[in-house]
């Protein structure tokens, strides 16, 4: 079953990196080699293993598998601290930690309440290739009753405001769905 989830999973990955829309607000001075079906000067595209790396969007996994949720999601540097490059002060290190300690809260992951999920787990890094970098966060959740689970909210616009979309994708035993998220609609709708 796990493998079978695994594969949905990824499935469901490579749906969110063919539908998402390529948005190009902004200009990076280097070049990349690009898989794009257009030119353009400014790179967006950057993989780091986790997703397409693109400005203003973040990418979020779900799997539910017997009583456990799986959040897996990853996003930009800049979007949440205004740089991507490794730390070089402390006011830039420091910065860093503190995004990392709100994504390892996971309070911002909010299953709906009849399911009756308690957080079990929380980690989140930077990964960095090149000059750019991401926050990458897992979330795990126990829930008591995960059959009846049929939203996820994912308040995270509001405290990072140059999150412009999430890119969600949800899989469960039984169904799959991919959902964009914005500030005007931060909760994951689950069909179980």
């Amino acid at each position: 079953m796990r493998n079978r989830l695994f594969m949905l999973s990824l499935t469901g990955s490579l749906m969110l990196v063919g539908c998402s829309d390529h948005a190009h607000d902004h200009d990076h001075a280097h070049d990349h080699d690009h898989q794009h079906a257009h030119s353009h000067d400014d790179a967006h595209g950057h993989e780091h293993g986790h997703g397409a790396h693109v400005h203003g969007l973040g990418n979020a996994e779900i799997t539910l598998e017997q009583s456990q949720i799986y959040i897996r999601f990853s996003v930009p540097a800049g979007d949440l601290v205004g740089f991507e490059h490794p730390p070089s002060t402390d006011t830039q290190q420091a910065a860093i930690d503190d995004v990392l300690a709100i994504l390892e809260r996971g309070d911002w992951a909010v299953p709906a309440a009849r399911a009756r999920c308690e957080q079990i787990s929380a980690n989140a890094q930077t990964a960095y290739s090149g000059s750019h970098g991401d926050f990458l966060v897992n979330v795990r959740f126990h829930c008591g009753r995960l059959d009846r689970l049929n939203s996820l909210t994912l308040s995270l616009f509001e405290q990072f405001p140059a999150i412009e979309r999430i890119d969600t994708v949800w899989i469960s035993e039984q169904q799959q769905g991919v959902q964009q998220l914005t500030s005007r609609n931060d909760v994951v709708r689950i069909r179980q």
